[in-house]
């Protein structure tokens, strides 16, 4: 049999809770007029078992045991802790308590039963046991009696009554069970409640102390009775546990344990009888009863509550994406016990779970996400389990206009090492997490140039000169941008530079003058292409200051660490910009961009912040004098530039953009957690992270390092520091070319550096009047702006969700049309209304929500196959350009029409590509870099497969190479492989001096004019690109064999040949040797001499003592080096004079003598150094063993002298030692290694001295006194004995191994150690450096 049942599924809104919910099941249509119901029909079978769903309701239930549910619990209006059962899950219940625990069957009154509108059963209750009947439920509001109904179901379980319940609509609501009443004053009864209400009971008089016992390896409570112990009776105490059990409701109402206390006054309850009670308020009563069990037991005396388990400080937490970060706080209330045999080594581990209840925003990693979190766990431990931990939470700033949200903040049951099961598996309660929205706008400066500021006030500046566009007042970020004529009566934005910390972004088009070079020679007039470059001035780029590139180098996006992000758009003639504000921004930035502050009134405010300007909506610089002087006050000084090779930047003394700070996403995926930190998660930017994932990022491939006078092997960059209290300072860099460049980078970004940009401050621009000198029109410009902004398919998309903006951006166009007289400038506006259509969608957080892939984040390498959101489908209707009009967007990508390319199909296919400039004007000298590509700036490349160059050698040989794409303006071509050497020995075969080249652009079957090239060595060729290219002989030269040598330079293998033109221009010549030579000698007692000295054809090695006396049993080594001031080889050989037994050995670095001291002995050594001339010198070496008491007092013992110098008592001195006896370090060619090895010595007062023994060439010595190692440049081992020596010439010594390899990076790399990596351990990063 089967019933007809109706389920009406009603949505309300509560404004208690401010959200929105199913709420009330029925069958009955007499809902209030609020509620707005669907009818659903379903069938269900009636004699369908009660427990198929919710399981059997005598056995499956959940007890509520809360006194404060009786009907005489009556409460005031503003009682702000009444009782709510709006978040009763849908079970089974048991109502139970001294009160009663079946539901009223009649009415009750607001106010009662611990709530404000309570709720009773409208019928009686079953009599047949375990059968479950439908009642109706109703719920007393506004003077009714049932105001609200709906359908429960109960059963008769014997002694109990089980009751199907839901949730309530809302707060506070809740259901009313039982009718006792509390004994009046001065009697009590069993229960404390009727019915047995007497007054025979023995009197109890004093207080009950409820205490906490840490003793020994478990935790006890004591509960002490304080007063007269009563006569003939006994205190009976009992212990209860109010709090979550499993969580399943209250378990307060019946004692753990009950204790019989005669003659005591104390009662404990040990750790056994309370375990898994965590997480509980335990509290204890004390009651008198009668020795002869008659009588009632006295009324109660109850001890405070104590909480148990970890406290949770802030049950709520706000956080804002424009403020703070918020904490979680937790405090331990019970110490934590290890177990005997792991005593003070055990913790307690919570682990966070965030709920994500609130993803529902899709991006390129899943989902979005509100929060953030310092860390996903906390430990505490015997030590610290008294103390506040935190957990930081930060709300992400996100770019979504997406208003506030609520999350829960969960924990998973704890887990324990080393402990008792005291706190294994206890739950922590959840914390609610509220996250406020920020606003986040974009100010744009676009054409000639139009401001439109965060708040929506419009102007014009038509001012030449590098001005502040944007500048942060707490954080150390700014914006600077630069503006030339663009014609003759306006100016345009040319360049951009980004400044986050001490390291600057450069995007530059402007018109550049070179310093030292005269236009039309080596550079275009003006020279006017695209340069990039991310100068870093730190150890390190600033954390999320990131450059990413689009559409073939017309557009570029600059990330700033707040994630505010800065878009660079390059037209024809003109560069848009456009700015988003993070969240941090709000009411904290001033410049040209304005206050972000909601008030149009105070954007025109001045540098010194009091100032302010006030001009009409629309006003330009020409015609208000208000702007004028707005757009001066934020021009900045020449000498402050963000353009130079080393700007002037704060001194940082404090952190900014939570450096360091990481942030970690605790979410649960099925029964696991899922543990992610990053140092930028607060930020979430979705187009960065798809931009970053389609590899359009250029950072690191643009970076210039001036960290220091070494930057790396080709060039240096030289600066004076002047460091005052609060700022740095440092001077105009201009990087010097100190050494071939050895990586295959270009020479164009050193003369970028050399680069000025001249303005005129006098210029101020006016407007003209219509119509055009091309006879434009007013009308006409208008009709042609509506035409190309209404009919784009950004408007299709966007048009009615930007209209507020289409005034404005019509009337820039109108105006950029009347001041350059060419239509084409209407494409600036219509990039800015595709922009501000783009924010629109990427902002309003309803366009990317999708119901159907809610809560489905995508993990790492699988397919997204989740639906798309509206948004990513309006996203695929945007194009650049509007495809230029020919062509149509398909997904995002432009589909141009046949006859055009170009990813905004602007290049007509048979328009011929264009050389405009090659870099080093087409010379390249091959002793400054390898020559193994050159940089081509022009117009019309297109980044497609048959882009090729082609060089026409002067016998005619055809050579086709590789083109490296940068963007539509400039490529690389790899060069030809050519003869012509750099240092190359003659004897390995013919070189060249020089070879010419004529260079061809070929795009498909179009191509560029043939340009000359030039490959030369510098060293002993003049070259000319004049007319034709040529090369003559320097006559201070050597050409041998092909191969170019300077006047004076050496041989490269034999060192004794160098090049002599006066005696021999074709042949390398013997040169005569003049040696400084440098004799280093250590022996046991650390006396080192150093003897530097002129020689004439030979050389000698002549210490002013060459006998030393060594004790008996000590160990004596001499090393003997010679150190060649041209690098020629030396050869040692040592003859023993007499017989000894002693260990020597020799190598080109030197010799080494080591002495057997175990007898009395006399030793003598002729040690002979030549070097490749020839030249040689012998000296004799005596070496005494000898009885200490037999050492002569002139002779130096660690025993009785210190060093000379020291002023130490050296009796009873000890050594010093290391950790180690040997270590090896693992390095690339060429490495300057610091060797800073420190040892340890028990003398507190000794200061200890460092050096190494038979040091060679390589070991470095700074002003200091620091040593370094640098490393060979072909892959060998050294072996270093490194050496501490305290105050008294006591020793430690170290055996340090330098194995050398190649740097492992890839050609065009320099291995660069990484950031708090040990040296040593081959921890590179691989970079490329453009200078």
């Amino acid at each position: 049999m089967y019933l007809r049942v109706v389920i009406l599924t009603c949505t309300t809104w509560s404004q208690a809770t401010e959200t929105e919910t199913d709420c009330v099941y029925g069958t009955d249509s007499s809902f209030p007029d609020f509620l707005q119901c669907i009818s659903e029909e379903r069938r269900v079978k009636r004699d369908a078992p009660d427990h198929d769903a919710y399981g059997h309701p005598c056995h499956a239930y959940t007890p509520l045991i809360q006194p404060e549910r009786r009907v005489s619990n009556r409460i005031s209006e503003l009682t702000a802790d009444a009782l709510c059962d709006r978040t009763l899950k849908r079970r089974w219940y048991r109502f139970d308590g001294p009160s009663g625990g079946a539901m009223p069957e009649t009415c009750v009154q607001e106010f009662s039963c611990g709530t404000h509108a309570p709720i009773w059963m409208d019928g009686t209750h079953p009599t047949e046991y375990g059968r479950a009947v439908d009642r109706t439920v109703c719920m007393s509001l506004a003077g009714e009696c049932c105001q609200r109904r709906w359908y429960i179901r109960v059963a008769n379980c014997g002694d109990f009554y089980s009751y199907l319940l839901t949730d309530t609509p809302g707060c506070f609501m809740a259901y009313c069970a039982g009718t006792e009443e509390e004994c009046p004053e001065g009697l009590s009864s069993i229960t404390g409640f009727t019915p047995g209400c007497s007054d025979n009971f023995p009197p109890l008089e004093g207080s009950v102390a409820l205490s906490l016992s840490g003793a020994g390896h478990e935790v006890a409570f004591y509960c002490d009775f304080e007063g007269p112990l009563p006569s003939s009776a006994s205190i009976e105490v009992e212990w209860f546990v109010d709090g979550p059990t499993s969580g399943r409701g209250s378990t307060g109402l019946y004692p753990i344990w009950t204790d019989h206390m005669k003659g005591r006054r104390r009662s404990s309850l040990t750790e056994g009888r309370w375990m898994g009670k965590m997480g509980s308020d335990i509290y204890c009563k004390m009651r008198a009863k009668w020795d002869d069990r008659t009588g009632v037991p006295s009324p109660a005396i109850v001890s405070e509550k104590y909480f148990a388990g970890i406290k949770i400080m802030h049950t709520t937490i706000k956080v804002s994406e424009a403020g703070e970060e918020a904490m979680i706080q937790m405090q331990p209330t019970v110490p934590i016990k290890c177990l005997p045999q792991f005593d003070e080594t055990c913790k307690v581990t919570v682990e966070l779970a965030h709920d994500q209840n609130v993803q529902d925003r899709k991006c390129v990693d899943g989902n979005m996400r509100q929060v953030v979190f310092g860390d996903c766990k906390v430990d505490f431990t015997p030590e610290n389990w008294g103390q506040v931990q935190n957990v930081s939470v930060r709300a992400v700033r996100d770019f979504y206009q997406d208003g506030n949200k609520k999350m829960a903040v969960r924990f998973k049951p704890t887990y324990s090492t080393l402990t008792s099961q005291l706190w294994n598996n206890y739950e922590l309660p959840g914390v609610e997490v509220l996250a406020s929205d920020a606003p986040t706008k974009m100010c744009s400066s676009t054409g000639d140039p139009h401001y439109n500021t965060f708040d929506g006030f419009y102007y014009h500046v038509y001012l030449e000169g590098e001005f502040v566009m944007y500048k942060h007042n707490k954080m150390p970020l700014q914006i600077n941008t630069r503006l030339e004529q663009c014609g003759k009566v306006v100016t345009c934005n040319c360049a951009v530079a980004v400044m986050a910390a001490d390291d600057v972004v450069v995007i530059d088009r402007c018109n550049r003058r070179h310093r030292n070079l005269a236009f039309g020679k080596s550079f275009p007039e003006g020279w006017k292409t695209l340069h990039r470059h991310a100068l870093q001035q730190g150890e390190k780029f600033t954390e999320g200051l990131k450059i990413f590139e689009y559409d073939e180098g017309r557009k570029y996006t600059i990330h700033l660490p707040t994630g505010a992000y800065l878009d660079f758009l390059v037209g024809k003639n003109w560069i848009n910009l456009h700015l988003h504000a993070s969240s941090d921004d709000w009411q904290s930035t001033v410049g040209l961009c304005g206050t972000f502050d909601g008030d149009k009134g105070n954007d025109l405010l001045h540098p010194d912040g009091v100032t302010v300007g006030h001009a009409e909506h629309g006003a330009a610089c020409g015609e208000s004098e208000d702007v004028c002087d707005f757009a001066r006050a934020w021009r900045v000084p020449k000498n402050e530039s963000f353009f130079k090779s080393v700007v002037e930047v704060p001194l940082r003394d404090q952190q900014f953009f939570n450096e360091g700070q990481q942030y970690c996403k605790c979410e649960k995926q099925g029964g696991a957690s899922k543990v992610v930190c990053n140092y930028n998660y607060d930020v979430q930017n979705c187009q960065a992270m798809k931009a970053q994932e389609e590899g359009h990022e250029k950072t690191h491939s643009l970076l210039v390092k001036t960290r220091g006078s070494e930057l790396n092997s080709m060039a240096s960059m030289s600066f004076q520091s002047d460091f005052a209290a609060r700022r740095r300072k440092r001077s105009v860099a201009d990087i010097e070319v100190e050494n071939r460049v050895n990586d295959d980078q270009d020479s164009d970004n050193l003369d970028y550096f050399q680069m000025e940009f001249d303005y005129n401050e006098e210029f101020v621009g006016q407007v003209p009047t219509w119509p055009t000198p091309r006879g434009i029109t007013e009308d006409y410009a208008r009709q042609y702006c509506n035409d190309i902004i209404l009919r784009s398919q950004a408007a299709a998309v966007c048009g009615r969700h930007i209209m507020d903006q289409l005034e404005v951006i019509t009337d820039n166009c109108i105006t950029d049309i009347k001041v350059t007289d060419d239509l084409t400038w209407a494409m600036s506006s219509l990039d800015t209304f595709t922009s501000e259509c783009v924010t629109e969608i990427n902002t309003k957080a309803s366009l990317w929500e999708n119901q159907a892939w809610q809560h489905q984040p995508v993990e790492s390498g699988e397919e997204d196959n989740r639906p798309q959101t509206i948004a990513e489908r309006l996203l695929d209707h945007v194009c650049p350009n509007d495809c230029s009009r020919q062509g149509v967007c398909a997904r995002g990508k432009c589909v141009c029409q046949p006859g055009v390319t170009g990813s905004d199909c602007s290049i007509r296919i048979r328009q011929m590509p264009k050389i405009v400039h090659v870099s080093g004007g087409g010379m390249c000298d091959i002793r400054l870099r390898p020559c193994r590509k050159m940089q081509i700036l022009g117009e019309g490349f297109v980044n497609a497969t048959d882009l090729m160059c082609k060089f026409t050698a002067a016998d005619g040989e055809i050579i086709t190479t590789q083109v490296a794409f940068e963007t539509f303006e400039e490529i690389s071509c790899f060069l030809p492989e050519n003869p012509v050497t750099f240092n190359g020995d003659p004897a390995t075969g013919e070189g060249s001096a020089y070879r010419t080249y004529f260079l061809t652009i070929h795009q498909g079957p179009y191509y560029t004019q043939q340009t000359p090239i030039i490959v030369y060595n510098s060293a002993c060729m003049q070259c000319s690109l004049d007319g034709y290219p040529t090369c003559t002989r320097k006559s201070d030269s050597c050409l041998v064999n092909g191969h170019c040598f300077a006047a004076g330079e050496t041989h490269p293998t034999q060192c004794c040949l160098e090049c002599n033109p006066i005696e021999n221009e074709g042949e390398f010549t013997v040169k005569t040797c003049k040696l400084l030579c440098s004799v280093l000698i250590a022996w046991q007692y650390n006396v080192c001499y150093s003897y530097s000295f002129k020689a004439t054809d030979d050389f000698a090695l002549l210490p002013d003592q060459n006998s030393y006396a060594v004790a008996i049993g000590d160990t004596f080594s001499l090393s003997i080096h010679a150190i060649h001031p041209r690098a020629c080889g030396m050869t040692y050989h040592v003859e023993a004079t007499s017989e000894t037994s002693s260990f020597i050995r020799t190598d080109r670095d030197g010799a080494t003598i080591e002495i057997d001291t175990g007898a009395k002995d006399a030793h003598y050594f002729q040690v002979t150094a030549t070097d490749e001339c020839g030249s040689e010198t012998q000296t004799t070496y005596n070496v005494f063993v000898m009885p200490k008491g037999e050492i002569p007092v002139h002779h130096v013992t660690q025993q009785q002298v210190p060093r000379p110098g020291a002023s130490r008592n050296c009796t009873d001195n000890n050594s010093p030692r290391f950790d180690e006896i040997s270590v090896t370090m693992s390095v690339v060619h060429d490495e300057l290694v610091p060797l800073d090895f420190m040892a340890t010595e028990d003398d507190v007062d000794d200061a200890l001295q460092y050096y190494v023994l038979r040091p060679t060439s390589a070991i470095k010595v700074a002003s200091d006194g620091s040593l370094s190692y640098r490393a060979p440049t072909t892959s060998a081992e050294d072996v270093l004995t490194y050496v501490a020596e305290d105050l008294c010439g006591a020793q430690a010594r170290l055996e340090v191994r330098m194995a050398t390899a190649p740097c492992p990076c890839s050609a065009g790399q320099r291995c660069i150690p990484m950031e708090g990596m040990p040296r040593g351990n081959m921890h590179y990063d691989c970079l490329t450096v453009y200078y």
